[in-house]
């Protein structure tokens, strides 16, 4: 059986395909944590600070630093 070469355009490719899939995974839990702080009435500060803390971390992913 051949075995497949891996190159640095496939590499990328599937590394590209789990960022993508891990940023729409983040938006779909962005929007329950929306929803379920609303249902909650919008009051709770424990929501606000979960983002707080998700926020913070992904400006240090996307720092010049980070990246």
């Amino acid at each position: 059986m051949a075995r497949k070469t891996r190159t640095a355009k496939t590499a990328y490719a599937d590394n590209a395909a789990k960022i993508a899939a891990a940023l729409d995974a983040l938006q779909k839990r962005l929007d329950q944590h929306t929803s379920d702080f609303e249902a909650e009435g919008s009051k709770n500060w424990g929501y606000v600070g979960d983002l707080a803390h998700i926020a913070e971390t992904l400006e240090t992913l996307t720092s010049e630093e980070g990246c």
